[in-house]
């Protein structure tokens, strides 16, 4: 008679854990969603970061000082040397949460959830204020 409750309760805990594992999967529909939403916040992430760098690295000319002058040429990258500091940081968040978003959707959880979350938000708010501060340097020097 043990023996038939310990079998019994064996199939019915092992059948828990099949629908506890089968609910922990994302479908496929859910996982495409994902997976493009952490190829475009890589990919927007590059994109802002090789636009800074391009803006830090080309040459400007400023307009003479005296009416009939030469124009002033000026290396971008010894005066805005923030932007590559922005670059780097904002690559940064953007490898640790394209990382993250891969494996929350290898091993789908809350944690790893808040964790890409977070980690895409901080490298968007920097990917905003560093093009915002590209567009700035260009409104001003152009």
């Amino acid at each position: 008679m043990l023996t038939g409750e310990t079998a019994s309760t064996q199939a019915s805990s092992g059948s828990a854990t099949e629908t506890t594992q089968h609910a922990a999967t994302p479908s496929k529909k859910k996982r495409a969603l994902l997976i493009s939403a952490v190829v475009l916040v890589a990919i927007g992430v590059f994109l802002a970061c090789s636009s800074a760098v391009a803006h830090a690295y080309t040459s400007y000319e400023l307009p003479p000082l005296k009416p009939g002058g030469a124009p002033q040429y000026v290396p971008r990258h010894l005066h805005y040397p923030e932007l590559i500091r922005m670059a780097v940081t904002t690559g940064v968040l953007g490898i640790g949460a394209t990382a993250a978003g891969v494996f929350h959707i290898y091993r789908p959880s809350r944690r790893n959830a808040i964790l890409w979350g977070a980690l895409a938000l901080a490298a968007l708010v920097c990917c905003v204020y560093m093009v915002d501060h590209a567009n700035e340097v260009s409104r001003y020097v152009f």
